[in-house]
């Protein structure tokens, strides 16, 4: 499987489909103490639910398009895929704990921003929170307030 872009063929996109996770930091520590991994595991479902939850969505589809193809193709014909699948971008920001995660939300709904909380159960732990990919431009600006996850 092929871990980097054929060179020369990654082309830049100015104002990209982003998919933007917003995952809480304090679960990492003390009283949860979760792994990485299980961090990872909600950050992934939450990905992939608001992917599915919003399948028809002109966004969506655009997003997937030449990747669900590629991928397809690759399978089918046993060779590498081609660059489309390395612009699929994804950026993952922390919420410092559940109230911020929440608040997200909150203006998130307010704005009809399609997304989905990812809620651990049978806990009933909100865990992260995935957007839709939307332009770059045009969903940046309502998670400005949320930095990196490092």
């Amino acid at each position: 499987m092929a871990t980097a872009p054929p060179e020369g063929e990654f082309k830049h996109q100015e104002n990209p489909l982003v998919q933007y996770i917003v995952v809480r930091k304090d679960l990492l520590k003390k009283p949860f103490s979760w792994s990485n991994g299980a961090i990872v595991s909600n950050s992934c479902h939450a990905s992939l639910a608001v992917i599915a939850e919003n399948w028809s969505h002109e966004n969506v589809q655009l997003y997937l398009k030449n990747h669900i193809r590629d991928a397809d193709t690759t399978i089918l014909e046993g060779g590498e895929p081609n660059s489309s699948l390395f612009q699929m971008y994804k950026v993952v920001l922390a919420a410092q704990n559940e109230e911020e995660l929440l608040k997200t939300q909150e203006t998130l709904n307010k704005e009809n921003i399609n997304h989905h909380l990812w809620v651990e159960q049978p806990e009933g732990i909100p865990t992260a929170l995935a957007v839709m990919p939307y332009r770059r431009e045009f969903i940046a600006p309502f998670l400005k307030s949320l930095r990196l996850f490092r």
